[in-house]
C-alpha cells in the first residue's frame, strides 16, 4: 500500500495553526463515512509545511474521499469555539472509481426477455415486459417513454446546448445567440437498427442546429435499449469550427410535475459548477426539485451540480435513474420547476412561473460561471469548445 501521509501548509504570516485549529478527518465511500477521527495539528511555522501520517483501508471499489475539518479551537474576540472554518476534500484513486449505484446500471443482465421492434409511420416502437418507448425517425428522439403504465416525458427528450446566461455572460451571450444557439433543433439523417441477444441497437446519424445556419453539432450516436427497460445513449458530436463555444451540451428531459424529488451522487448541498464548487464536497445528497433553485434576484442558469456519478429524480410511483454510460466520465444536472426560457425572459424572481413539469438538464460539459462580466474571457479550461464530444449517459426508469 501507498504511504498515506497528509501535507499541511501554512501561508500565515504570524501564527501557528496548532495553536488556533482543532482538525479531523473522514474517509467516504460513496457518501457514507467509512473511517475518521480527530487529527492532532503539529506545531506550522508561518510559511513551512509539514507531514502528518494517516492510516486507512482503501476499498477496491466505489468513490472514495478523504475530507479535513477545520474548526476555531477557543473563543475569540468575534467568533465562538468550534466555529466552522472550512475543509478540504481530496480524492482517493482505487481500482474501480465508479460509484457503485452507478457501477451497477453498467452490469450486463440475463433472463429478461427480448426488446420487440415495430415500425409505426415515421416512428420506431420500442417494448419490453414493463416498457414501450417511441423514437421519432426525423429527429432520432424520444417523443415517450411509458414504464409501468407511466409516461415519463411530457415533451420529447432533446439534445440540449442553450443556458439562461448569467450575469457574468453578457458577452458571450450576444454571440451565442447570433449563432442562434438558443433556437437549435435535432434531426436525424439517417437511422438503422437491429436486435443483437435480446437488446436493441439503434444507429442514428444527427445534427443539431437553428433553421437557419449551419449544423452546430453533426452526430454519430447510438441508443441501446435493454431488455429490463434501460436506455443507453452513446454520443459522438463534431462542432462546427466557426463555432467556438457553447454554453453547454447535454440532454433535456420534460418530466411529468409530479416528479418532485431529487437524490444525486456529486457535489453538493449547494450549487456547483467546474468553476465555483470549493464550497461544495462530494456525497449522497437529497431535495424537492424546487429546493433546487438558488433564487437570483435576476433569474439565469443556477443550480447545478457538479461531477456526478448518477442522480435519481422520483415522484410516489416511479424512479428515473440517470448514470453515466462511461466509468471514467462524470456530469452536471440540474432539475427546476422552470424551464431556461422562463429564466432568461423574466427580469425578477418574483415573476417566474413554473410550467408544470420537471426540467432535468444532463451535461456533459456546462460552460463555467466566470465568463467576462468585467474581465478576462472564460479560461479555455472551464469552455465548452471540444472538436469532438464524447459521453453516454444510462437510464433507467423503475416502478416503486
Amino acid at each position: 500500500m501507498e504511504k498515506q501521509v497528509l501535507v499541511v501548509e501554512n501561508h500565515l504570516d504570524f501564527l501557528d495553526p496548532a495553536d488556533q485549529i482543532s482538525a479531523a478527518w473522514s474517509l467516504t465511500l460513496d457518501g457514507t463515512e467509512i473511517a475518521g477521527g480527530s487529527l492532532p495539528l503539529p506545531s506550522i511555522p508561518p510559511h513551512t509545511e509539514r507531514e502528518i501520517p494517516l492510516s486507512f483501508f482503501v476499498p477496491d471499489q466505489g468513490r472514495c474521499f478523504l475530507k479535513v475539518t477545520y474548526v476555531l479551537k477557543e473563543e475569540s474576540a468575534s467568533l465562538p469555539a468550534g466555529h466552522d472554518l472550512g475543509f478540504d476534500e481530496i480524492r482517493i484513486p482505487n481500482r474501480k472509481g465508479l460509484a457503485r449505484k452507478a457501477a451497477a446500471l453498467l452490469e450486463e443482465r440475463t433472463g429478461d426477455g427480448a426488446v420487440i421492434i415495430r415500425e409505426e409511420g415515421h416512428f420506431l416502437i420500442l417494448e419490453g415486459e414493463r416498457f414501450t418507448y417511441r423514437l421519432d425517425t426525423l429527429s432520432g428522439l424520444f417523443t415517450s417513454l411509458r414504464a409501468e403504465g407511466m409516461e415519463l416525458l411530457d415533451r420529447p427528450m432533446d439534445f440540449n446546448l442553450w443556458r439562461a446566461p448569467t450575469d457574468n455572460d453578457a458577452a458571450p451571450a450576444d454571440l451565442w445567440k447570433w449563432e442562434r444557439l438558443d433556437h437549435t433543433v435535432t434531426r436525424a439523417y439517417g437511422l438503422s437498427w437491429q436486435q443483437t441477444e435480446g437488446r436493441a441497437e439503434i444507429k442514428i446519424r444527427q445534427s443539431v442546429g437553428a433553421m437557419s445556419i449551419q449544423p452546430v453539432l453533426r452526430m454519430e450516436n447510438q441508443i441501446t435499449v435493454f431488455p429490463d427497460g434501460r436506455i443507453r445513449l452513446d454520443v459522438q458530436a463534431a462542432r462546427d469550427p466557426e463555432i467556438e463555444t457553447l454554453p453547454r451540451i447535454g440532454l433535456r428531459l420534460f418530466l411529468p410535475g409530479s416528479m418532485k424529488q431529487a437524490a444525486w451522487f456529486g457535489m453538493g448541498p449547494r450549487e456547483t459548477y467546474i468553476d465555483k464548487h470549493h464550497a461544495g464536497y462530494h456525497g449522497v445528497f437529497r431535495s424537492s426539485v424546487a429546493e433546487l433553485q438558488e433564487d437570483y434576484i435576476r433569474p439565469q442558469e443556477n443550480g447545478s451540480h457538479y461531477d456526478c456519478d448518477y442522480v435519481v429524480v422520483k415522484s410516489p410511483e416511479l424512479t428515473l435513474t440517470i448514470g453515466t454510460g462511461d466509468p471514467l466520465l462524470t456530469f452536471s444536472f440540474n432539475a427546476s420547476v422552470y424551464t431556461q426560457e422562463e429564466l432568461e425572459t423574466k427580469k425578477h424572481n418574483y415573476e417566474l412561473e413554473p410550467c408544470g413539469s420537471t426540467v432535468l438538464c444532463l451535461d456533459h460539459k456546462l460552460a463555467g460561471i466566470g465568463s467576462k462580466s468585467c474581465g478576462p474571457d472564460l479560461s479555455e479550461k472551464y469552455r465548452v469548445c471540444d472538436d469532438i464530444f464524447r459521453f453516454s449517459f444510462l437510464l433507467k426508469p423503475e416502478e416503486i
